[in-house]
């Protein structure tokens, strides 16, 4: 099955191998639905490229469960986990399960939640599985679109791009899905932190090798696989970012920035914004915070004489965070080319 994904990959790879600068677009520049053929659209449907059948990567639609003993037998302390907690339900998800499936469709703390990765852009984001108002599944379409998971949801069948939870094609064309916070850790840090966290059972149903990584050296590379709208050579392809939407504008954060300064007081697009880096899981948290100034003191996170525990929900002190997409910056460009960038 690998040996057969790979050459999949390659056969685009061999069909595509074109200038990929033209047909540039911004998926937020359009500001009406276009039908072709019956299609509703909002991106033009020739940028939307089909490498496998639909359902080819398996989405995991009854996903099993072990306790973080069993899951010390085949996951690493830096292996990568994808940490979803509502309603203290802490659930960890391996990218080595996610890199063959990509979709995990599960409820969490009673919230249904499809928990996503697309390989190729670097992004994980979870999303609440709702359309129309109707609780559904999303799964695997085949399609690419700037070289990321093109998903598609069981209810309508409308396709939607994975970084940024937008219909592009179909009856939902340009609905949003809501995103849900989410931690990118590795297993070490997750498990001091949630040492009760339910974990992704290799148990999935399917056949596959789990502790081979399907794309080689792709990750570290500066080579991108697929057709992108626009590139920037700024920085590395495959360097990670916190992007963010305000007000139908765009921003991004490096992670090592973040990691660096370990708070930031930011203005962008007349909202005040927090960053906080968490040492403990080497992730970062966005937040509104109002006219207030924060600083770290002894570990603590203080604005005036006032300290915030980000993670007491029940706290008057409470900050609203704000969705975050976390992914490679060739991906986050090529959707967003008119985005800002914190500079230190």
């Amino acid at each position: 099955m690998r040996i057969l994904f790979i050459l999949g990959i390659f056969a685009i790879l061999l069909i595509s191998g074109c200038n990929t600068n033209k047909n540039k677009e911004n998926l937020k520049s359009e500001n009406s639905i276009i039908v072709t053929d019956g299609f509703k659209h909002i991106v033009p449907l020739e940028n939307v490229i089909n490498v496998l059948p639909r359902d080819a990567i398996p989405s995991i639609d009854k996903p099993k469960f072990v306790s973080v003993q069993e899951a010390e037998k085949f996951l690493d302390d830096n292996e990568v986990v994808f940490g979803v907690e509502f309603n203290k339900d802490a659930r960890a998800y391996p990218q080595q399960i996610l890199n063959w499936h990509e979709i995990v469709n599960d409820k969490i703390g009673n919230v249904p939640v499809a928990v996503t990765f697309c390989p190729l852009c670097g992004s994980g984001i979870v999303f609440k599985r709702v359309v129309n108002g109707q609780e559904t599944t999303f799964g695997v379409s085949g399609k690419l679109y700037n070289s990321d998971l093109v998903m598609y949801d069981r209810l309508t069948n409308t396709l939607w791009s994975q970084l940024d939870g937008t219909a592009i094609i179909g009856e939902l064309a340009e609905q949003k899905l809501e995103i849900l916070p989410l931690t990118i850790t590795s297993w070490q840090d997750w498990k001091k932190s949630f040492p009760n966290s339910k974990v992704l059972s290799r148990d999935t149903g399917f056949v596959r090798d789990y502790d081979t990584y399907p794309y080689g050296t792709y990750e570290s590379s500066a080579e991108i696989l697929f057709p992108i709208s626009t590139r920037d050579s700024t920085y590395h392809p495959k360097t990670r970012i916190y992007g963010i939407e305000v007000n139908n504008k765009f921003k991004a954060y490096l992670k090592g920035d973040i990691a660096r300064e370990k708070i930031i007081n930011d203005n962008f697009n007349g909202k005040n914004l927090l960053i906080v880096y968490d040492e403990s899981i080497d992730d970062a948290r966005i937040f509104y915070r109002d006219d207030k100034e924060f600083i770290l003191k002894n570990g603590k996170l203080v604005s005036g004489d006032i300290e915030y525990d980000l993670n007491d929900n029940s706290s008057n002190n409470k900050l609203q965070e704000l969705q975050v997409v976390k992914a490679f910056w060739f991906a986050w460009y090529a959707f967003h080319s008119d985005t800002e960038i914190y500079k230190t």
